[in-house]
């Protein structure tokens, strides 16, 4: 299924190289280097992606995981040296460089809980400090966390670390998502208020219910599509703010990602293997023991009044009887199985004063509890930084996602193998009536309303494909003085796509579903355990969603004095 897409992706990779190692060489002036380390103060552990730069030269990178910088191409002088990371207090120092010389100097960055120097993008027409805006930022360490934890998907990495953001999630089965609130926006409104999403100032499709209509929870929150292997930082904000720069629809907040950038340095290569299982403790414990009249489906007040008279059963031990029995059709030994989770990542980053990218692909299989439910996803990112001159560069971000799942759960208000086990009916067991009554549900042995193989017979999948790209021009226009006053312009154009292409599928056979030959009667449609297998039915819908982007914002800097200074800002968006 994903040989065409491992192909273009390929292409892409190697065009994305090539770019890379075709590049000119460094245009700046010969100067000298700085290279060092950045370590926690407290632990003497490297601090990886922590932003060393020299701001009068506009010139930095990130440090790598041994938390190693390298800054090529410095103008000889001495230079103030910045470090910043998010959760670390900033920190300075004084660097001097000789000609063709490489100067050494290590950091030691103390940790702290408020970080008021902290840059942030969401909520201002371009990056400040955290200290300069009036609002509540919440920022999530992405990079650090998928470090330190195992994280499977974009919900599982914002769920319990953002104050106010829920995810009611009602399904564990694999593929499947849940609605975002935030806590104080919509969680007294009658409608389904989404937070707005944006991908490096991209606005994305942000639909909580995609593929086929199956509801309880058993659809797909498309945030998942990203690879959380790829996100450096996700700022949230929420309230009024959300709404005045973002327009009405960010009444219910705003998620801008941030995803990982190139650096100055050699290439740094990372690659991850992630192995797990998903399966259900105890499925037997969870259901309990049951018992049943053996004269009578529904017993009323005078039915089976002796507790001697009632007949025990385990339902779910029951079904694994009838798959040893060959009753009907199960690929595995047990109705629920150990589903096998994997997940492969690599990345690359590196480059020049002049550019820097970032190159990863990530492949995730992943199977449910049930044999058939099924996720599996490929993804591509490629992201590269041009810097002309200290007054202009490029940025450009691309990301590509190629998947298919199957579902668990087959139809809208079906709560699957699991419903059928809780709802059992042990009157119909083939050990108490020995399938010798006449009736549609003589054939189920027990369970509610399918057997376990006429839930699997029903297809339930999406397959889909999502590209989404974007291009920033920054220009700075350096310091200028305009009545005696110091003062610098800032501009940023942010165009940008997203556009996902889906196949939504529901498939009723038709016919499906055996029926036991040694029935006492029974009529055909009885095999028919969904009506709309009757005269088998497909439903079919292939949805394109597609959001174009414009952002432009421009700032005045203006230095009023040794202790003010004034922003003033204008911007305009269009999206569509």
């Amino acid at each position: 299924m994903f040989r065409h897409v491992r192909l273009r992706m390929t292409l892409a990779l190697g065009a994305l190289a090539a770019v890379v190692l075709l590049s000119p060489p460094d245009l700046a002036a010969q100067g000298g280097s700085i290279t060092g380390r950045v370590t926690d103060s407290q632990t003497g552990n490297p601090v990886s992606a922590a932003q060393v730069f020299i701001a009068d030269l506009d010139q930095g990178g990130l440090t790598r995981q041994n938390g190693s910088y390298l800054l090529l191409n410095v103008p000889i002088g001495t230079h103030t040296v910045t470090v910043q990371r998010i959760g670390y207090r900033t920190i300075t120092g004084q660097v001097t460089v000789g000609a063709g010389e490489t100067a050494a100097q290590n950091f030691q960055i103390i940790e702290e809980a408020l970080n008021l120097d902290e840059i942030i993008v969401t909520g201002t027409p371009g990056g400040t400090q955290r200290r300069a805006i009036g609002n509540t930022v919440t920022t999530v360490d992405v990079s650090t966390i998928v470090e330190n934890v195992a994280i499977s998907n974009m919900q599982d990495l914002l769920a319990g670390r953002t104050p106010g953001l829920q995810f009611s999630r009602l399904s564990g089965n694999v593929g499947t998502g849940a609605p975002i609130t935030i806590r104080g926006v919509g969680s007294f409104s009658f409608t389904r208020n989404q937070p707005l999403v944006y991908v490096d100032g991209v606005r994305v499709n942000n639909d909580p219910e995609a593929g086929p209509n199956l509801g309880n929870g058993d659809n797909v929150n498309v945030l998942d599509d990203f690879n959380p292997n790829d996100i450096e930082s996700i700022e949230i904000i929420k309230g009024p703010a959300a709404a005045s720069l973002y327009g009405t629809e960010a009444s219910a907040g705003v998620i801008q990602i941030i995803t990982k950038k190139g650096n100055e340095g050699a290439p740094q290569f990372n690659f991850s293997i992630k192995q797990g299982a998903n399966y259900l403790q105890d499925p037997q414990g969870r259901l309990g023991e049951k018992f049943t009249c053996p004269s009578d489906p529904g017993p009323g007040p005078t039915a089976c009044q002796n507790e001697g008279d009632l007949v025990r059963y385990l339902m779910y031990d029951e079904g694994t009887r009838y798959i040893a029995e060959g009753y009907f059709p199960w690929p595995t030994e047990n109705l629920y199985q150990n589903g096998l989770s994997q997940s492969y990542n690599m990345d690359v980053r590196g480059g020049t004063q002049n550019i820097r990218y970032f190159l990863s692909t990530n492949y995730e299989d992943e199977e449910g509890i049930v044999w058939y439910n099924k996720d599996e996803t490929f993804r591509i990112r490629g992201n590269i930084g041009v810097v002309f001159s200290e007054k202009f560069s490029i940025d450009v971000s691309t990301g590509f996602v190629d998947g298919y799942t199957r579902f668990a759960a087959p139809t809208r208000s079906d709560g699957g193998i699991w419903q059928d086990l809780l709802w059992s009916n042990g009157y119909y067991l083939d050990r108490v009536n020995s399938f010798d009554k006449p009736g549609s549900n003589a054939r189920l042995g027990g369970f509610q309303e399918h057997l376990p193989s006429d839930v699997a017979d029903v297809e339930a999948t999406r397959d889909y494909t999502r590209f989404t790209g974007s291009a920033t021009l920054n220009f700075r226009s350096g310091d200028f003085d305009f009545a005696g006053i110091t003062s610098s312009l800032t501009q940023r154009l942010v165009l940008g796509i997203d556009k996902g292409w889906d196949t939504d599928r529901q498939l009723f056979p038709l016919e499906a579903g055996p029926v036991p030959e040694n029935l006492a009667e029974f009529k055909s449609s009885w095999a028919s355990v969904y009506s709309e297998t009757v005269d088998g039915t497909m439903y079919y819908e292939r949805p394109v969603q597609q959001n174009l982007s414009f952002d432009y914002s421009l700032t005045l800097d203006t230095d009023v004095g040794d202790a003010w200074g004034l922003n003033t800002s204008f911007g305009a968006q269009y999206y569509s």
